[in-house]
């Protein structure tokens, strides 16, 4: 397992006195910038450890609000993202299926439906903003697009506390090479490569009514099973529509049962991904996968967009509250070139990478 040791940001008292008494000073400012700067450029998110200066769940609530909001100001100021906000949800407590021990959630984007990775304009200038959204009839959470997923573990709960991230160009390049025998030319090729696979995934969404833009999606399948199927968690059980539609679930259920190490979720994951780079979830896992270990009252904080994430081994009562930041839209110049910069910093990583 890939734990990624960058990720944790541990705040001086004088960092945390600031913030509680809100103080807009130079230190406050500095440690805004340094948790944005991480943010941006770690093919992970960042793990901002307030147990040590927080005594009470509403304590850590307040201080993880204020961090998000120094957050998203120093991101509206710097990019002219002018209705960025802090989105606070209702709390979430881990649901882990009957008969099953833990809950892993695959790789995704919070809010997929109309916060998924797509060209900017400064790349693909033909990209149209109305393909920034599936047209889904209805949602999970709400319908602002979030730029930074987050949440504030309140509760570690019974197993493991790991969110597993995934930096989509990286993989989509990888695709693109098994695709097409070479390698990218430029992030201009790959970003068109993103959106050609978008449009055949969201005409064949909206066709059926909507739904979430998933991995499946990016890497541009063209199996409608990988595109309808809600491939979200280990154990997920497919719904009566998903088995009348594609009936063949009912013989991957079946088949899945007779073996200890899978489920028909994991299984059918397998299959996506073997179609699309020729290499297993496993396998994926290996090459791709960045872990942020966490602690009561942690904050953690990535984006949402040029990455993904997921959640490994959990167990009951891990109980989060989300914090994200967010736009009504993905519309205007700043946040074309918020966009242009993510995909920019994430090519660049490969390039460091020596890929």
């Amino acid at each position: 397992m890939n734990i990624a040791r960058e990720s944790l940001v541990t705040l001086k008292k004088s960092e945390f006195d600031g913030l509680r008494c809100q103080h807009d000073n130079d230190e406050v400012r500095s440690l805004a910038r340094r948790i944005v700067k991480a943010m941006d450029t770690l093919p992970h998110g960042v793990n901002v450890r307030l147990g040590p200066w927080v005594a009470t769940s509403d304590e850590a609530k307040e201080a993880a609000v204020t961090i998000a909001t120094i957050a998203a100001r120093e991101l509206a100021e710097k990019w002219a993202l002018t209705e960025l906000s802090v989105e606070v949800d209702k709390p979430q407590i881990s649901a882990v299926q009957s008969g099953a021990q833990y809950r892993t959630l695959l790789p995704h984007h919070d809010g997929g439906n109309c916060s998924f990775l797509t060209p900017s304009k400064r790349h693909v200038e033909s990209w149209q903003v109305s393909d920034r959204t599936s047209q889904v009839a209805e949602v999970s959470t709400t319908r602002n697009h979030k730029l930074y997923q987050g949440f504030l573990v309140q509760e570690v709960g019974d197993r493991e506390s790991l969110t597993p991230y995934y930096d989509l160009t990286e993989i989509l390049a990888d695709q693109f090479h098994v695709e097409k025998g070479r390698a990218p030319s430029s992030i201009t090729e790959l970003a068109a490569h993103l959106g050609s696979n978008l449009l055949h995934s969201l005409s064949v969404l909206r066709e059926h009514g909507g739904g979430y833009v998933q991995l499946s999606s990016i890497l541009g399948s063209k199996e409608l099973i990988y595109l309808l199927v809600n491939i979200h968690h280990s154990h997920y059980v497919f719904s009566d529509r998903e088995v009348n539609l594609f009936p063949d679930l009912s013989t991957i259920t079946s088949n899945s049962r007779e073996s200890t190490e899978s489920t028909p979720v994991l299984y059918l994951f397998d299959k996506m991904w073997e179609s699309r780079l020729g290499i297993n979830w496993e396998q994926a896992r290996k090459r791709y996968e960045h872990v942020v270990s966490t602690q009561k009252h942690d904050l953690v904080l990535g984006h949402n967009i040029i990455l993904m994430h997921g959640g490994l081994n959990g167990g009951t009562n891990r109980i989060l509250d989300p914090i994200c930041l967010v736009m009504p839209a993905p519309v205007g110049e700043g946040y074309e070139s918020w966009l242009a910069n993510a995909w920019e910093e994430s090519y660049k990583r490969r390039s460091v990478a020596g890929q």
